[in-house]
């Protein structure tokens, strides 16, 4: 029976082996990485540093509007606690000037518990118009304008932090480490060309859950290892909440339906309901085009030449 426990030493040594051998290979003089307070890349940091040295690894805090102020505090606190360089780069007026706010209403002056509450209140009210999660609506497909702007609010957030990064990286010969995790990329929950670009993707095999045990073995502070998993883009938007799914259940899923299982085996195996596991085979689904590098006519192209030739 397939199942999620890892050798946790032997995980590490691999993904350090990695980003050596690519940091090396691309002639670069080390990485730098998105800070967000969260586990991923708290922990692509810790590696990064283990791999390379505190020296070679820098760290980028990129807060705006809606940030959590406890995000920033987590980033700092870690890059404080590796002793790798850090710096706080803001983009509330880049994304001010790019009228992203103007996107979608926010009470952005209210305390964060009410603005938390006013967002969710704004998707669940937004999920009963589609008939279905606005995640799920948004990967597909739609023509709900309020649901197309607020994808278009969330992913140029993402977009602006890797234009920040490759700026910095390219002007100090390093590599941008991407933070995305299995369970994410599987699903979905990313922005192409935002969180979803990078030049190394050193978690990327691993899923969520994976990726909380291997933080606790590197003793990623237990502060950010146990942290409601969230994108940080809006008050109240956990992954969890927007995917509609915990993620012990999501992992356990997916890795039944990565591995070929039917939904009928799936059903048995975890006593779901069978909707939830359509549910996630759904957004494998949907997400596929988020995956696949940019459509063109190239490959015709080439057949063509060769027929010719």
């Amino acid at each position: 029976m397939l199942d999620l426990k890892i050798d946790p030493l032997k995980i590490a040594q691999e993904i350090e082996e990695f980003i050596r051998r690519e940091v090396e290979g691309a002639g670069k003089d080390g990485a730098v990485v998105g800070l967000s307070g969260g586990v991923d890349s708290a922990l692509v940091a810790t590696l990064a540093t283990r791999a390379l040295g505190r020296d070679r690894v820098w760290g980028l805090l990129m807060p705006e509007r809606d940030t959590d102020p406890a995000s920033v505090g987590y980033a700092k606190g870690l890059a404080k606690g590796l002793r790798i360089r850090y710096e706080i780069v803001k983009l509330t007026a880049a994304l001010k000037r790019l009228g992203v706010y103007r996107l979608v209403p926010s009470p952005f002056f209210l305390p964060r518990t009410i603005q938390e509450r006013f967002v969710k209140r704004r998707q669940e009210a937004l999920a009963h118009a589609l008939g279905e999660k606005p995640f799920a609506a948004s990967l597909k497909g739609s023509r709900e304008k309020e649901l197309n702007t607020g994808v278009a609010f969330l992913r140029a957030k993402t977009r602006l932090r890797m234009l920040v990064l490759y700026l910095y990286a390219e002007a100090r010969n390093l590599l941008v480490l991407g933070t995305s995790n299995r369970t994410e990329w599987s699903v979905g929950l990313f922005a192409k060309y935002g969180d979803g670009a990078a030049d190394l993707m050193p978690i990327l095999h691993l899923y969520k859950t994976q990726v909380k045990e291997l933080a606790s073995y590197l003793r990623v502070p237990a502060e950010i290892t146990q942290r409601v998993p969230n994108p940080d883009l809006a008050p109240g938007l956990s992954d969890e909440f927007i995917i509609g799914l915990p993620y012990p259940l999501l992992d356990k899923i997916l890795l039944l339906l990565e591995g070929g299982l039917a939904a009928e085996e799936i059903v048995n195996s975890l006593g779901v309901e069978e909707k939830k596991v359509q549910y996630v085979r759904q957004l494998m689904e949907f997400s596929n085009h988020m995956r696949r590098p940019p459509a063109s006519l190239l490959e015709g192209f080439r057949d063509e030449q060769r027929t010719r030739g």
